[in-house]
């Protein structure tokens, strides 16, 4: 069976401005949102602002995905030195949140990025899919993808003996990127329904 391959000569590209636009989207919402509610641009800057830095030091500080998770459970350690996940970048709605209490603004303002953050949460699963990482399980399914090029999933196949040096793709895998896409969009207009509840 044929598998759709993926080039992953391009990934930091890719990832990097999905990743930029995710945070001017967010942001803009929020601070538009914010606005029509009346609130201090001054205020709403600030918590945007210390979301940001902190979304930065999190995905750094706490490569908490998949390969990267039981490494650093086990050794301490990412599997790859540099290796980020965007869990760690929780770490920046938790700044926001401290932030909108230091400045005794009400908690609901939150509210205004929770189905544009899901919606970003979602997009950048296509950066980690064009990127190669978060992949999945090997399978035989039809709608599983090969990485060529440097990307984790051939690489981590290659150190667990399941490829042999020189192949030119990795073995197919579960998109599971794309499985998250779905998931995070499902969410998404599950909070837009039930947002004034």
């Amino acid at each position: 069976m044929n598998h759709p391959i993926i080039n992953t000569g391009n990934d930091g590209l890719w990832f990097s401005l999905i990743s930029i636009f995710i945070f001017l989207l967010v942001n803009f919402v929020f601070i538009l949102k914010g606005l029509r509610q009346k609130r201090p641009l001054e205020s709403l800057l600030l918590i945007s602002s210390a979301g940001i830095l902190f979304f930065i030091i999190g995905i750094y500080l706490f490569p908490l995905s998949g390969s990267g998770l039981s490494n650093v459970l086990s050794q301490g350690t990412p599997s790859q030195p540099g290796e980020k996940s965007v869990l760690g970048g929780l770490l920046g709605l938790f700044a926001r949140l401290v932030t909108i209490r230091l400045l005794k603004e009400r908690m609901r303002l939150i509210d205004n990025i929770a189905v544009v953050f899901l919606i970003g949460l979602g997009l950048q699963n296509l950066g980690c899919f064009l990127s190669g990482c978060c992949y999945g399980i090997p399978s035989g399914l039809p709608w599983a993808v090969c990485y060529s090029g440097n990307a984790s999933a051939m690489q981590d196949q290659l150190q667990y003996g399941l490829l042999q040096p020189g192949n030119a793709v990795s073995l197919p895998v579960h998109p599971v990127q794309l499985y998250l896409l779905i998931a995070c969009f499902i969410a998404a207009f599950i909070a837009w329904k039930w947002q004034k509840k």
